[in-house]
Formats: structure tokens, C-alpha cells, sequence
């Protein structure tokens, strides 16, 4: 799985005020689990603090596992062995595991996210790579589906309470797309990660799993000059949508921003830039 973190970022800021705050994370999230697991002694090291988070992404883009992530780093600051990426992963497929594996988020944006970068994650292995530097990411544009419209968004507990399972041979073909694109990335072929995008996209259509303004979206940008490829992302692919160029011309590109921006879409990245991964 190819995972990556756009900007702009999630911060946390904690604060002594006297009160909770825990509030701020749904009980059936990410963090509201962990708060769970923390438990007694957790409890009392999250009494007498304010937690607010920081999103200018008005919804989307990896902000449950962002929660979930600079909550972790927070509480177990100065617990040195648990500060990686693998303990926090673990710990998040631990809470977040249902009673079938298809249902439980993956959890590759969990890597992502506190490594920054690119990350090539092999959830078999639990091992990761980067691999930014062997792409034009300047070749995608981003534009966020929430932004203009936060019914848009689809929460990942809901979506995962509401997954159906899915046939074998449907994951298998999700796999072999996912293989597609990793092999995309390495030959720095636009056409197979451009086959591998699209693939994907339909494939989960056909389950339902793609919000019907997200296909209609795909559709519509797909047809227009300069497009390989279109994409959504998130619960329900309904945060938003990565769209491939096969040109840097940028009236060309443009155009393509425009048309996004008349069906409700707010570009949020032109090209992908590196980003650092997590912080204090």
C-alpha cells in the first residue's frame, strides 16, 4: 500500500484549564479508544487538561488517525520505547481490530502520518519505505470534497460499523491494482499508476463503497483534457479526490482546477510536496 500525508497538518494543543476535554474524541474513534485503553492511571494524566485540534483541512485527510497519533505521542511522552511508528501502529490495529479483518481500518495512514514523506507499507511484514524520491508528484492535483460541503464527510467508525464484507476475488483484484500502482511508482509510470487509480476506484464503486457525488465527480474530471486519472479518498472515498495530469501545462491544469472548483472541490494541494512526519 502506497500512503502518503498532505499538507496542511493536524496539530494538537494541550492546555492545563481544569477540564477534560476529552469531549473532542468520538468514543468509537481511534482516540477515543485509546483514551478507553489507557484506563485508571491514563485518566488521571489526561484529567485537568484542554485538548483542541488544530484542522485546516475542514474535515478529512487522515484526521481520525491524527487524533489517534498526537494523542499517543502525548500521553506516552518520555516512554522512549514506545515512540515509534510500529508501537503506535500495533496499538491502533489493537483497538480498532473488529470481529473481521475488512472491517478494521488498515492502518497504513498511521505509518504515514508519523513518518512522513512517502511510505510503502507491507502490513504482512510491518515494514515501510520511502519512496518520494522515484515519482513526479507534482504530476497530481488534491482537492478537498469537505471543505465547501462537511455533509460530504463520512466518518471512518461509521463507515467500518456499516462495511459489508467483501468476496475474495474483489479483494484479490484491489490487491493486484494496489501492486499496479506500487509498480507505477518504481518504473515512474504515470499510465500504470493511472490504471491502477482507476481500477481501484471502480472496483470499489461496484461494492458501494464509493459516495455517489464522488463518481460523479470522477466522471465529469476524467473527461477533460490533461486528466489520466481520478480518484477519491477516505470513508466512502468521499474526503477527496486525487486527480493525475499527464502535463505540467499550466493552463491546462487551469482548467482542470476550475472545473473542480464549479462542482464544489477546493484544491488544497497543486503537486505534492514531501511533509515532515510527526512532531511535538
Amino acid at each position: 500500500m502506497l500512503f502518503r500525508s498532505v499538507g496542511p497538518r493536524f496539530q494538537l494543543t494541550v492546555s492545563r484549564d481544569g477540564s477534560t476535554g476529552l469531549d473532542l474524541f468520538h468514543p468509537a474513534s481511534p482516540a477515543g479508544r485509546l483514551i478507553q485503553f489507557v484506563g485508571g492511571v491514563g485518566h488521571e494524566r489526561l484529567s485537568g487538561f484542554h485538548f483542541d485540534l488544530q484542522d485546516e483541512t475542514e474535515g478529512g485527510f487522515g484526521r481520525s488517525s491524527a487524533e489517534f497519533l498526537l494523542l499517543y505521542r502525548w500521553i506516552f511522552e518520555g516512554q522512549d520505547e514506545l515512540l515509534n511508528w510500529k508501537k503506535a501502529y500495533s496499538l491502533y490495529r489493537e483497538l480498532t481490530a473488529g470481529p473481521q479483518a475488512f472491517r478494521s481500518p488498515s492502518g497504513a495512514d498511521i505509518v504515514a502520518q508519523w513518518r512522513g514523506g512517502l511510505t510503502w507499507f507491507d502490513p504482512e511484514a510491518v515494514a515501510a519505505t520511502e519512496v518520494y524520491a522515484l515519482f513526479d508528484w507534482n504530476r497530481f492535483l488534491v482537492f478537498s470534497a469537505t471543505a465547501r460541503d462537511p455533509d460530504r464527510k463520512t466518518a471512518t467508525h461509521s463507515h467500518l460499523k456499516n462495511a459489508k464484507e467483501i468476496p475474495a476475488s474483489v479483494l484479490s483484484a484491489l490487491v493486484d491494482a494496489s501492486r499496479e500502482g506500487i509498480l507505477g511508482v518504481q518504473e515512474g509510470s504515470e499510465e500504470r499508476v493511472a490504471r491502477a487509480m482507476t481500477r481501484t476506484a471502480k472496483t470499489l464503486q461496484s461494492l458501494d463503497l464509493e459516495d455517489p457525488r464522488t463518481t460523479q465527480d470522477r466522471d465529469a474530471l476524467s473527461r477533460l483534457s490533461g486528466v489520466l486519472a481520478v480518484k477519491g479518498c477516505g470513508a466512502n472515498q468521499s474526503d477527496a479526490l486525487l486527480v493525475l495530469m499527464n502535463t505540467a501545462d499550466p493552463e491546462v491544469r487551469a482548467a482542470v482546477i476550475q472545473a473542480a472548483r464549479a462542482r464544489g472541490l477546493e484544491l488544497v494541494s497543486d503537486g505534492i510536496p514531501s511533509e515532515m512526519g510527526i512532531h511535538a
